[in-house]
C-alpha cells in the first residue's frame, strides 16, 4: 500500500537514547512469567570407613536424572572416594505468556498503538484475519495473532516484548511464526535481549499470507535468571512492512547439577601377633597400641594392652577417627608336668643308683647338662 514518502524512520542513536525509558515502561507493563526451580542440592560433603558406602539422593519429581558416574537414577550409592556431580533435567514448556495470543492483547509491551483499524502506520491489532482491518492485507491464522502495520517512523520500533524468568547458564530456543500481510515490501524483524544484545535477525516471506517457522537460541549468561526479549521490525519499506506474528515461544530443557565430595577413612590396622601357647602359671600381654585410638576388649576393658593367664580367645576393637579395626588372638595354656624322682636317697661309697624323670613326650635337662630321661649318679 502507498505510504507518506516525508516521513522519517527514527535513527539508531535517537532509539538507543530510549531505551533506558523503554526497559522502565517493560517493567511496568509486562511481567515475568516463573518456572519451577533453577538450583538443586545433594546436601554436604560425606566421609565414610573404608568398608562403608554413603547414598547421595536427587531431588524428586523431575523426569531425569544423571550421574558422572554414568548412573541414571535418583539416588547414587558408592563406597569410593572421589567427587561426584548429579544432575536432574527437565522440559521447561514455553516460557512466553500468551505466545499465542489466545488471550488477546495480553501479557507484552509494544510501542506501537492498539487499533482494529490497521490503515495507519504504527498500529496493531490481536485478531484472526487481517483483511477484517485492512482491505489490502490479507492473511488468517489458526487463531488470534499479532497483526502489525509499521512505516518509516515505526523501523527500529519495538513490536512485542516480554520478560522471562530463565535459569542460569541454559540454553533455550526463541521462536515464532511470521507472514507478510502486503503485496510487497516483506518487513525484516530483529530479535534483541536485554534492550541490547542483536540476536537473529529474519525477514517475513516474500508472498502474501504465507506463514514461515523461524528459531534461535540463547544461551543464558552464569548469574542470569531474568532474560527482556524484544522483537523490533528494522526494515522501513516505503510499500509492505505490514506483517503478522504467532506462536511466540522461548522453551528448553534445564539441566541442574551440584557436586559433592566423597571421602574414604582407612581402618586401623590392628594386629595383636600370633596365638599364644603358656604353661599353667604363666601369663603374657597382648598389645593393640595405635596413635589416637580408642579400645574396647571383649571383655569391656578399654586399655591399649591386655595381660592375659588363661585359655581362651581374646578380641579388640580399635577405633581411630571414627573408623574401626579388629584383631583377635587364641591362647592356649598347658598344665605343668609333674615330675617325681623319688626320695632322697643315701649311697655307700662305690655304690651308684639311677634316677628316673621318664614323662611321655616330655624333653629334660639335668643340672649337669645331661638331656636324658634319666641319669646314674655315685657322688653326693
Amino acid at each position: 500500500m502507498a505510504r507518506n514518502l516525508t516521513q522519517r524512520a527514527l535513527s539508531p542513536m535517537r532509539t538507543h537514547a530510549t531505551l533506558a525509558t523503554l526497559a522502565v515502561a517493560w517493567m511496568v507493563h509486562a511481567p515475568a512469567w516463573a518456572q519451577p526451580t533453577c538450583a538443586i542440592t545433594l546436601g554436604p560433603d560425606a566421609t565414610v570407613c573404608a568398608g562403608q558406602s554413603a547414598t547421595f539422593t536427587l531431588p524428586a519429581g523431575y523426569p531425569a536424572y544423571l550421574w558422572s558416574t554414568g548412573f541414571t537414577g535418583q539416588s547414587l550409592t558408592t563406597g569410593i572416594a572421589g567427587t561426584y556431580w548429579g544432575q536432574v533435567s527437565y522440559p521447561t514448556g514455553n516460557l512466553v505468556n500468551n505466545g499465542d495470543f489466545n488471550s488477546g492483547n495480553c501479557c507484552f509491551w509494544t510501542q506501537f498503538t492498539n487499533n482494529s483499524d490497521l490503515q495507519g502506520e504504527g498500529r496493531f491489532f490481536i485478531g484472526t484475519d487481517a483483511n477484517n482491518h485492512h482491505p489490502q492485507l490479507q492473511g488468517t491464522g489458526n487463531g488470534n495473532y499479532l497483526m502489525v502495520n509499521a512505516g518509516f517512523p515505526q523501523q527500529w520500533w519495538y513490536f512485542w516484548s516480554q520478560g522471562v524468568t530463565v535459569c542460569p547458564g541454559q540454553t533455550y530456543t526463541f521462536s515464532f511464526r511470521m507472514m507478510n500481510l502486503a503485496t510487497q515490501g516483506p518487513a525484516t524483524v530483529e530479535l534483541i535481549a536485554d534492550w541490547s544484545t542483536p540476536i537473529a535477525q529474519w525477514n517475513a516471506p516474500a508472498a502474501q499470507a504465507v506463514w514461515n517457522n523461524y528459531s534461535t537460541t540463547i544461551t543464558t549468561g552464569p548469574n542470569q535468571t531474568n532474560i527482556e526479549l524484544g522483537l523490533r521490525v528494522i526494515s522501513n519499506w516505503a510499500v509492505g512492512n505490514d506483517f503478522g506474528i504467532d506462536d511466540i515461544s522461548l522453551s528448553g530443557t534445564v539441566n541442574l547439577r551440584d557436586t559433592v565430595l566423597l571421602n574414604v577413612t582407612p581402618l586401623p590396622v590392628v594386629n595383636l601377633g600370633p596365638d599364644l601357647t603358656l604353661c599353667a602359671g604363666d601369663q603374657a600381654t597382648i598389645d593393640a597400641t595405635t596413635p589416637g585410638a580408642t579400645y574396647l576388649w571383649d571383655d569391656g576393658s578399654t586399655g591399649a594392652t591386655r595381660t592375659i593367664s588363661t585359655a581362651g580367645t581374646y578380641s579388640v576393637d580399635v577405633t581411630v577417627y571414627g573408623c574401626t579395626g579388629s584383631d583377635a588372638v587364641n591362647v592356649v595354656v598347658n598344665p605343668r608336668p609333674l615330675v617325681n624322682l623319688g626320695p632322697d636317697l643315701t649311697l655307700c661309697a662305690g655304690d651308684q643308683a639311677t634316677l628316673d624323670a621318664t614323662t611321655p613326650g616330655a624333653t629334660y635337662l639335668w643340672d649337669d647338662g645331661s638331656t636324658g630321661a634319666t641319669r646314674t649318679i655315685n657322688a653326693a
